[in-house]
C-alpha cells in the first residue's frame, strides 16, 4: 500500500508531463478557464476525471475515488491554475511552475553534482501543504526512487539550474544523466571503489543514449523504436501500439526549435524573436508551392499544435523519415569534422547526435541533447521574467516533452506490475536500439558510461554466448562478439591513460550468461521412442535445449583456455530469463561441466607462465516465484547440484530475505502447477531425511500430502514410496536421459497397456521416466491453487532460515539490486529491501547465522531501471536510516558490504596500471585476432 499510494500521488502530480492525452487536448488550459467555484467543480467532476481515472486506472492502485478528488483539488487548485495559466490563456506557465515547485522540494547541488535534496527546507516546514508534504525527509528516497523511473528528471534538472541563476551553458558540466543520491559521507566511502558484480551489458546505458539514437534515426535503425512483438504490455499500461510516428515527429520537433535557440543565442529578447518569425523566414521562399518540404512541414506543426492524431491525418513513419531528412538539410549549418579514432567517446557520441550539425561539436562536457534541453527551459523562463512568453515555442516544446516521456515510460519499468514477464518487455525494448553503426563503438559507448564513474574499480559484465550446436561456429562467434568488447574496452583505457594516468585502472570481466528458455519442440514427449543413436532429442524433455546450454559451455572452456590471457577477463557464467522457464535441473549437468577440474587447463600451454584462474559460478534464482517454497527450493538446488563452493554467487536470491508473513497476507492462495508443489514437498521431506528436522512438522500428514499428489499424477499408486518418488525427483540433476533405457519392455504398447493395471508396481527407475511422458507430464503441469495457512507459513519461514544457514556457512554471497528488486519482487518499498534481513553484521542485536549471509549491491540493469551503482548504495543506506540506526553503524555496514562486493568478484585482485593495462588488453586482442583471421 505504501508504494501504491505514493506512486498514485506522484503520477497525479506529474501527468501533464506524461501521458499524451494531455497532447491531444489541453486539460490544463480547460481548468484554468473555469473562473468561478462551481464552474471549477464541475468541470474536474465532469470532464477531468471522468477523462483522466481511466487512464490513471491502467497503472496505479486506485482504492478510493474519494482520494483521487482531493489529490486532483490538491495539485490543480482553482486559484493557482487560474493565475498560472493566466485563466487558461498561458497554460505553458503552470508547467514551468510545477517543476520549479518539484525541484525546490527534490533538488540541490552538493560537491560540483546535481544532487538528491533528502531533508526538509525552509519553505517545506513553513508550508504543511506542499506538494509532497507526506513525504519529507529521507522518505524523499522513496519518493525519488519512484518519481526517476516515471518522468525523464533532466526537465527537473534544467529547471533547477535556471531557477536558481546559474544561467551559463557550462554548469552542465555538473550534469549527465542522473541525479546524484550519496550524501557527502557516503560519497567518501564510495571513493574508496565499488564492484559491480551483477550487470548486463547490452542494458548498461541510459535512457539519454538511447533517446539520442531515437533522435536521430537513420535508414537501418528508425524502425527499431518500436518492438512490435511488445504491443501487449503497452495496451496493457495504455500506451500507443506504434510509437514510430511520434518518435520521428519528436525527432522533427527537435530540429526546428534547436535551429530556433542556434538562431538567438546572444541576441537580447524582443517582441518579434519568435519562433514563428524564424519559422515564417525558413520557410517563406517556397510558402505557395504544394508538396514541397517547406510546405509539409509548416502542415506538421500547425497539427501538432492543435493536438491532432497525426495517424488519423495520414502520417507514417516512411513519410515522416523523409521530412524528417528534409528538415536536416533546412536546419543544419555546421560542417562536421571527420574525428579519426582518437576523438574521446564523448566527442563521438556527440557526433553521432544530429543537433551537433546545429549546436556545434564542440559539446562534450554534456550531451546536446542537455544543451538543447537547458536552452528551452532558459529561453521560456527569461520570457516569462519580461511578461512575454512565446506561446508557439512553448507549446511545441511541451508537445516534445509528451513525446520523449510516452517512450521513457515505455523504457523505464516502474512499480506498476510485479514479475520478470512484466520486466521481459521492458529489458527488450530497452536494449533493441543500436546506438552506433558498429559494434566496436556500440559497445563502447555503454562500458564507457559505466568506466567514466571513478568510483568502480572492478566492472563485470554479463552478455549472452552464442546460439546454436556447433561448438566450432560457437567459438568464431563468440570469439568475434568478445574482440569487439576488448577493443572498445582498450579504446577506452587509452583515453583514460590519457587525461587522467593516475587514476587505478578499472578491471573489466564478463560473465556469460546462458539464456533460460523454455522447451518449445512441438514434438509428444515419449522416453520410450527415444534413441540416443538416431539424435531424436527432442522426445525427452529439456534434452535438445541441455544439449544446446552443454555445446555452449564447451566452446567457453575451449576458448577461454586456448586464447592466452582470456582467462583473465572471461571469470564467471550465469543463467537468466524467467526462473518458469527452466528450473536447476536442466543446467546442473552445464555447471557441473564448468566445474570439472578433470578437464580444466592450470596453464596455458604456450605460455605456461601465465595461470587460467577458474570460472565462478553465480545464477539466477528466487527472483520470481508462485510459491515461496519453490524460490527457496530451487536456491538450495542450485548450491547443492551445481556445486557451488566458497565465492560462488546467487543473483537476487530475494526468497531468503522476504518477509514470510507478508508474503503469505498478500498470497493466501496461490495457483501452481501441480509437479512444482509436489517437488515442493518432496525437497522438504529429503531435507528432514538428511537432518534438517522442522520444528513442529508432522511427518505422517506431510507423507500423506506428498502420496495424494502421486495418485493424482500416476493414478496407480501400487509400490510407490515417498523414498522413491523422492529419488526419482533427485535423478532429475542427472544428465536427461541417463539410464532410461533400464526398463525392460518390448514396445511402447506393452508399457502403456501396463500402466492401467492395478497390480503394476511402480519402481524409481519408472517414476524417472514419467518426467518425458506426455502422459504424465499432462497431469504434472495442470494448475492447481494451495491455501498458505498457518502451517503452511510455518514451515515456509523454518526452511528458508535453513537454507539461509546453509548459504551463511557455505559462504555463498547474494547479489542484491535494490531498484530492480522493488520493481520485480515481494518488496512494498525501497525502505524495505530484503538485504537487511540478510545480512547485519555491524548492526546492533543481530548475530544469526542466518543474518550473517554475505551481500553485495549492483545495479542489474540500469537502463531499465534508470539507475547507477552510486545511487543503489544510496537507497539502502537511507533504507538504514528510516530504521533508527545509528549513522555511525550504517557506514560501517555500507562499508563491509563495499568491499564484500569487491572481494566476491570473480575478476582477480591486480595492481596494474593504465599503461599496463592497455598493453596486455592489446596482447589479447592481437591474440584473439590471430584466433579469428589467422
Amino acid at each position: 500500500m505504501y508504494r501504491e499510494k505514493m506512486d498514485l500521488r506522484i503520477k497525479l502530480a506529474v501527468l501533464p508531463f506524461v501521458d499524451m492525452h494531455f497532447y491531444y487536448r489541453d486539460f490544463i488550459g480547460e481548468l484554468g478557464r473555469q473562473r468561478s467555484t462551481s464552474d471549477y467543480r464541475s468541470y474536474l467532476d465532469n470532464t477531468f476525471l471522468k477523462e483522466l481515472l481511466p487512464v490513471l486506472h491502467q497503472t496505479e492502485r486506485i482504492n478510493h475515488l474519494d482520494e483521487v478528488g482531493m489529490l486532483v483539488e490538491k495539485y490543480y487548485p482553482h486559484r493557482m491554475m487560474n493565475e498560472c495559466t493566466y485563466f487558461g490563456e498561458c497554460p505553458e506557465k503552470f508547467y514551468l511552475e510545477r517543476l520549479k515547485e518539484l525541484s525546490r522540494l527534490l533538488l540541490t547541488h552538493r560537491n560540483g553534482k546535481i544532487a538528491l535534496k533528502y531533508w526538509d527546507n525552509t519553505d517545506e516546514k513553513k508550508n504543511e501543504n506542499s506538494i509532497f508534504s507526506a513525504y519529507r525527509g529521507i522518505y524523499k528516497v522513496a519518493l525519488w526512487n519512484s518519481l526517476n523511473r516515471m518522468i525523464c528528471t533532466d526537465l527537473l534538472v534544467m529547471v533547477y539550474l535556471i531557477s536558481n541563476g546559474m544561467k551559463d551553458e557550462y554548469v552542465l558540466r555538473s550534469y549527465h544523466s542522473l541525479v546524484y543520491m550519496p550524501d557527502t559521507q557516503l560519497d567518501q566511502l564510495l571513493n574508496e571503489g565499488v564492484a559491480e558484480t551483477h550487470l548486463h551489458l547490452s542494458a548498461s546505458g541510459q535512457f539519454q543514449l538511447n533517446w539520442q539514437a531515437m533522435m536521430s534515426p537513420t535508414p537501418k535503425t528508425r524502425d527499431i523504436v518500436a518492438v512490435k512483438s511488445h504491443t501487449f504490455i503497452d495496451a496493457l499500461t495504455g500506451k500507443q501500439s506504434d510509437p514510430r510516428v511520434y518518435t520521428l515527429v519528436a525527432a522533427i520537433l527537435r530540429l526546428v526549435l534547436a535551429a530556433y535557440l542556434q538562431s538567438i543565442q546572444g541576441k537580447i529578447i524582443k517582441g518579434n524573436l519568435s519562433i514563428s518569425y524564424f519559422l515564417e523566414a525558413t520557410l517563406k521562399s517556397n510558402s505557395d508551392k504544394y508538396d514541397t518540404p517547406e510546405r509539409e512541414l509548416y502542415r506538421l506543426i500547425r497539427e501538432i499544435l492543435n493536438g491532432e492524431d497525426l495517424v488519423a491525418k495520414g502520417y507514417n513513419s516512411d513519410n515522416l523519415y523523409h521530412l524528417y531528412e528534409d528538415v536536416k538539410v533546412l536546419v543544419f549549418t555546421v560542417e562536421l569534422s571527420d574525428h579519426h579514432k582518437e576523438a574521446t567517446w564523448a566527442q563521438r557520441m556527440t557526433d553521432r547526435d544530429s543537433l551537433s550539425r546545429i549546436f556545434g561539436t564542440g559539446i562534450t562536457y554534456t550531451s546536446p541533447e542537455n544543451v538543447f534541453m537547458f536552452r528551452a527551459v532558459r529561453y521560456m523562463s527569461e520570457q516569462l521574467e519580461h511578461d512575454m512568453l512565446d506561446s508557439t515555442f512553448a507549446k511545441l516544446f511541451w508537445q516534445y516533452i509528451r513525446i520523449k516521456n510516452e517512450q521513457f515510460t515505455r523504457a523505464v519499468q516502474r512499480n506498476h506490475i510485479r514479475g520478470l514477464p512484466y520486466f521481459r518487455d521492458y529489458f527488450e525494448k530497452s536494449t533493441a536500439q543500436s546506438l552506433a553503426q558498429d559494434d566496436v563503438q556500440h559497445w563502447g559507448f555503454l562500458l564507457h558510461h559505466q568506466l567514466q564513474n571513478p568510483h568502480i574499480k572492478k566492472l563485470e559484465v554479463r552478455i549472452a554466448p552464442p546460439q546454436g550446436n556447433n561448438v566450432s561456429v560457437l567459438k568464431k562467434s563468440l570469439a568475434l562478439k568478445l574482440l569487439n568488447i576488448m577493443k572498445a574496452y582498450r579504446e577506452i583505457l587509452v583515453e583514460f591513460e590519457e587525461i587522467t594516468p593516475n587514476r587505478l585502472a578499472p578491471l573489466l570481466g564478463i560473465v556469460l550468461h546462458f539464456i533460460k528458455m523454455p522447451d518449445m519442440q512441438r514434438q509428444e514427449k515419449c522416453w520410450f521412442d527415444y534413441n540416443e543413436n538416431e539424435r531424436n532429442d527432442e522426445k525427452l524433455n529439456y534434452k535438445n535445449k541441455q544439449i544446446e546450454y552443454k555445446k555452449q559451455m564447451e566452446a567457453i572452456r575451449d576458448l577461454r583456455e586456448r586464447i592466452s590471457g582470456l582467462g583473465e577477463y572471461i571469470v564467471g557464467i550465469d543463467a537468466a530469463n524467467l526462473e518458469t522457464y527452466v528450473e536447476p535441473w536442466v543446467f546442473a549437468p552445464v555447471f557441473q561441466q564448468a566445474r570439472n577440474s578433470d578437464t580444466h587447463k592450470l596453464v596455458y600451454p604456450d605460455y605456461p607462465h601465465k595461470s587460467i584462474g577458474n570460472l565462478g559460478l553465480t545464477y539466477h534464482v528466487g527472483e520470481d516465484f508462485r510459491h515461496m517454497l519453490t524460490g527457496i527450493r530451487h536456491l538450495d538446488e542450485v548450491i547443492e547440484h551445481f556445486q557451488f563452493r566458497a565465492g560462488d554467487r546467487i543473483g537476487h536470491g530475494m526468497v531468503l530475505g522476504v518477509n514470510v508473513s507478508k508474503w503469505a497476507t498478500r498470497n493466501r492462495v496461490v495457483v501452481l502447477p501441480r509437479i512444482e508443489m509436489f517437488e515442493n514437498l518432496l525437497w522438504i521431506w529429503g531435507m528432514c531425511r538428511d537432518g534438517n528436522p522442522l520444528v513442529d512438522l508432522d511427518s505422517a500428514n506431510l507423507e500423506n500430502r506428498i502420496m495424494k499428489i502421486a495418485e493424482a499424477i500416476y493414478i496407480s499408486i501400487n509400490g510407490i514410496t515417498v523414498y522413491s518418488l523422492w529419488k526419482s525427483y533427485q535423478s532429475k540433476f542427472q544428465e536427461i536421459g541417463t539410464l532410461l533405457s533400464c526398463i525392460e519392455k518390448n514396445t511402447i504398447e506393452e508399457w502403456f497397456d501396463e500402466q492401467g493395471k492395478q497390480e503394476m508396481r511402480w519402481t524409481a527407475e519408472k517414476l524417472k521416466s514419467t518426467y518425458h511422458c506426455n502422459c504424465y507430464l499432462a497431469r504434472m503441469r495442470e494448475p492447481i491453487e494451495i491455501e498458505i495457512t498457518r502451517e503452511e507459513e510455518l514451515m515456509i519461514q523454518q526452511m528458508q532460515q535453513v537454507v539461509q544457514q546453509k548459504v551463511s556457512k557455505e559462504g555463498i554471497v547474494i547479489e542484491t539490486n535494490p531498484t530492480s528488486n522493488t520493481a520485480i519482487g515481494e518488496i512494498e518499498n525501497i525502505f524495505e529491501h530484503y538485504i537487511h534481513n540478510l545480512n547485519r553484521r555491524g548492526l546492533p542485536s543481530e548475530q544469526l547465522v542466518e543474518r550473517g549471509i554475505m551481500v553485495s549491491i549492483n545495479t542489474d540493469d540500469p537502463v531499465v531501471f534508470n539507475t547507477n551503482i552510486d545511487n543503489e548504495f544510496a537507497v539502502i543506506f537511507h533504507s538504514l536510516q528510516d530504521k533508527g540506526y545509528a549513522r555511525e553503524d550504517i557506514l560501517h555496514w555500507i562499508d563491509h558490504v563495499r568491499k564484500t562486493g569487491l572481494t566476491s568478484s570473480f575478476i582477480r585482485n591486480r595492481q596494474v596500471s593504465l599503461s599496463e593495462l592497455v598493453s596486455e588488453v592489446g596482447e589479447l586482442i592481437k591474440e584473439m585476432s590471430d584466433y579469428l583471421y589467422g
